[in-house]
């Protein structure tokens, strides 16, 4: 009997133990690093605006084993000039609410 009571305390700290160093190791971070510079960025004329409600967006150097390029492009706002305002403080939200 003693022996099976033995058994069961050295499993369970078998167990805890086990279950200790798998916690440790779940914490464990892969970090990926580019240490490539991007190409120059090529230089062009902004082209003109197709309408009001659209906003020019300048293309980009995006990696993924290498870098390539995403074209500029005209975007549709949902808002008006309004978005482009310095945006309010907390304070003064609180004082337009009361």
């Amino acid at each position: 009997m003693r022996d099976l009571i033995h058994i069961r305390v050295i499993r369970l700290l078998l167990l805890a133990v086990s279950m200790l160093f798998l916690s440790t190791v779940s914490f464990a971070q892969v970090g990926v690093s580019v240490t490539i510079a991007p190409p120059e960025l090529p230089v062009f004329d902004q082209p003109i605006c197709p309408g009001d409600g659209y906003i020019w967006t300048p293309g980009y150097w995006a990696w993924d084993g290498e870098y390539y390029w995403v074209p500029g492009r005209d975007l549709c706002c949902r808002k008006s000039a309004d978005m482009l305002r310095k945006p309010k403080l907390n304070s003064e939200l609180q004082a337009t609410e009361l």
